[in-house]
């Protein structure tokens, strides 16, 4: 269901030329003011395991309803979006032996952007909490938390800013900010650990010629985890690319960067310090079809668990 007030009109022109066919000229339809939407999908769930535990209590049936509520204002240069919602479910459950209902899986979002003549401006807010028995977030870097089931809940929180100068300019810089937490609530196993991370990434962009740009990228994360060893790593990364254009609708990129890791945990006689660095690369070349786009890359990077070696097709 969607309830939708826009401000401003589209105006169409249609003209017609003979027999040959037909031309459809279209003024550019301008964003609209305010949009409202409410999202709801319900069903019917039973399951002799509800909970993914060892030994189930028996089988829970129950009605399972998703919420969504969205506010969105947009104008010709700024983009405000607030969504909200979780989920209700009602019915019998064989874990609490008792028929009640209860609302689970909160979530809020607020995503704000603004592009200017000579500056973009971008923020993200995210706050989720999941149980942690049925859900999984999987992040960009794959940890074995993902795989371990419990009971209770884990609760997500991100924050991202981005700033982006002379996008459109033969030269121009990025900043972007992150900080992201992970809390678990009423866990019971000790590989459940919350963590605090932090990261800031820099770029420098300028174009060589004109089929060829060049960027210029510095990163640095800080992780901190609740673990028994109160592991402290600190990620470092700088170097370099560049973007060719081959033609109008060929394109390859190639980079190369230097990364060095270092892990700092609790030991038995005191600190430790593990440092891990090595080059990083990747290749790409993407080429632009009426249908579509045809791409492929490889890249190797060296990461808080490895060494990471994905080819993209």
């Amino acid at each position: 269901m969607r309830l939708k007030d826009a401000h401003r009109k589209t105006l169409g022109i249609a003209i017609v030329i003979g027999s040959v066919g037909g031309v459809v000229a279209q003024e550019r339809q301008p964003p609209p003011g305010v949009e409202y939407t409410l999202d709801i999908s319900t069903g019917i769930v039973t399951s002799d395991n509800l909970e993914n535990v060892s030994d189930p209590e028996g089988r829970s049936t129950l009605s399972r309803t998703n919420l969504t509520f969205g506010v969105r204002s947009q104008t010709k240069v700024t983009d405000l979006a607030l969504t909200f919602g979780g989920r209700f479910e009602a019915g019998y459950f064989a874990e609490e032996d008792a028929t009640t209902s209860r609302f689970e899986d909160p979530f809020l979002t607020l995503a704000y952007s603004r592009d200017g003549a000579n500056a973009n401006l971008s923020f993200l807010g995210t706050f989720r909490e999941t149980d942690v028995s049925r859900s999984r977030i999987v992040e960009d870097e794959f940890e074995n938390e993902e795989l371990i089931a419990d009971d209770r809940t884990r609760t997500d929180t991100v924050l991202r800013f981005g700033f982006e100068t002379n996008p459109e300019g033969p030269w121009g810089t990025s900043l972007d900010l992150r900080y992201r937490t992970r809390e678990f609530n009423g866990v019971t196993s000790d590989d459940l650990t919350d963590e605090e991370f932090f990261s800031i990434n820099a770029g420098l962009r300028f174009l060589v010629t004109p089929s060829a740009t060049v960027r210029l990228t510095a990163f640095q994360s800080q992780l901190d985890e609740d673990d028994a060893e109160e592991t402290e790593q600190e990620t470092l990364r700088y170097g370099a690319s560049v973007v060719y254009e081959i033609s109008r609708t060929t394109r390859v990129d190639a980079g190369l960067s230097f990364v060095r890791i270092e892990t700092e945990q609790n030991a038995g006689a005191g600190r430790s310090l593990d440092v891990d660095e090595g080059p990083s690369y990747n290749f790409g070349i993407e080429h632009d079809r009426p249908t579509g786009q045809i791409s492929a890359t490889f890249s190797t990077t060296l990461v808080r668990t490895g060494r990471r070696q994905p080819i993209r097709v």
